[in-house]
């Protein structure tokens, strides 16, 4: 058998694991890879993945960034190194590495969708918004890219907008579960409770060990009137996640958007009401859906957001080194009017309008 017979049937065997949710056998196999073939970049990638996966968060990073010195114009790369950074909470540095990444293909929407999922969990809707914005532009068809947005919408307290969008998505990739729940979020937060339940249910058939769907269901299932049955949702959930217990019941005990409106004239909520107590919309769950391993390793964790004057100094550099960067632009514009910095925003907005031009067709997502 020859070495790069091998080196094929190892990556294999890794990625096989990786779907299998075993890390540590597919580490194994990669190590092997990369002592057999140490200029392959995929290998030390796929090891970022596998250490991922393992919470080994600088040991990804390590790998990532081997996987760029060996590739450094792949942008598939830089964003395997930005999951990696943004797992190991070097917030400072996720954004310049999904920018670059932007940069070196711009007509790839992944690039944009992992930006802006990264914005969405640091609180800034606006920058998110915008990036997604992007991704569906340059992507109209992609599933990925319209869930994002819709759920950037939803999170911004626009839900009947998310909705649409996440409709979209659904059509497009009935069977993500990820795109079901969202969408039950949605309806959730539009008191469209039969539909929601259903959307809801739907996903957890698929991925059944979510603690936070089940949370969902369970109010949702209040808010039908069938609080027995919520009850024993929420003892499912305490199986799941015993440590999280208490936030999961806090939850549960809030009162879903609208759904006071949801009974009808004469007859009571199935939940006491509570005239001081405040709605709360559905969480959203920051971690995007697990992408196959073949394409790319999937983000795990959440990064700390940076000071918003670290994040303008840090994009001012980005624009000075990349002034015809149109991403790059708008993403400054819109921290300056985050920042309350009008004049500049509009601005760069001006500046990034006068870049814009046709996108470039690109080759099918690996």
């Amino acid at each position: 058998m020859s070495e790069a017979t091998i080196v094929t049937d190892l990556v294999q065997q890794a990625r096989a694991e990786l779907q299998r949710g075993n890390p540590a056998a597919a580490e194994q196999h990669l190590l092997r890879a990369v002592e057999l073939e140490p200029q392959n970049p995929r290998h030390p990638a796929l090891l970022a993945s596998a250490m991922l996966r393992q919470n080994r968060y600088s040991m990804a990073v390590v790998y990532a960034q081997r996987a760029i010195a060996l590739a450094p114009t792949s942008a598939t790369y830089h964003r395997v190194l930005g999951a990696a950074l943004e797992a190991a909470g070097e917030g400072d540095k996720v954004r310049i590495t999904y920018l670059t990444a932007i940069d070196l293909e711009p007509g790839h929407p992944r690039s944009y969708i992992s930006l802006a999922r990264f914005e969405r969990k640091a609180g800034h809707l606006e920058a998110a918004e915008s990036l997604a914005q992007q991704a569906v532009d340059v992507a109209p068809e992609s599933a990925e890219a319209l869930a994002e947005l819709g759920q950037i919408r939803l999170a911004a307290g626009r839900p009947h907008e998310g909705l649409v969008t996440l409709k979209q998505a659904t059509a497009l990739d009935s069977k993500e579960p990820d795109y079901l729940y969202f969408l039950g979020a949605a309806l959730a937060e539009t008191a469209s409770y039969r539909e929601a339940q259903s959307c809801v249910e739907r996903a957890l058939e698929r991925k059944p060990d979510q603690p936070q769907w089940l949370v969902t269901l369970a109010r949702i299932q209040v808010a039908l009137g069938r609080s027995q049955k919520a009850e024993e949702t929420m003892r499912q959930v305490t199986q799941l996640d015993p440590m999280q217990a208490k936030d999961h019941r806090k939850q549960f005990e809030t009162p879903l958007e609208g759904e006071q409106r949801s009974t009808t004239p004469g007859q009571e909520s199935a939940r006491t009401h509570n005239p001081g107590r405040e709605h709360t919309m559905i969480s959203v769950p920051t971690e995007a859906p697990i992408v196959p391993v073949a394409a790319e390793p999937s983000v795990i964790g959440v990064a700390e957001a940076p000071k918003e004057d670290q994040a303008v100094k840090a994009l001012e550099g980005l624009v000075r080194a990349r002034p015809n960067n149109e991403a790059l632009r708008r993403t400054l514009s819109l921290t300056y009017r985050r920042a309350g910095r009008i004049a500049e925003a509009d601005e760069q907005l001006r500046q990034a309008d006068l870049l814009k031009k046709p996108v470039p067709t690109v080759a099918p997502i690996l």
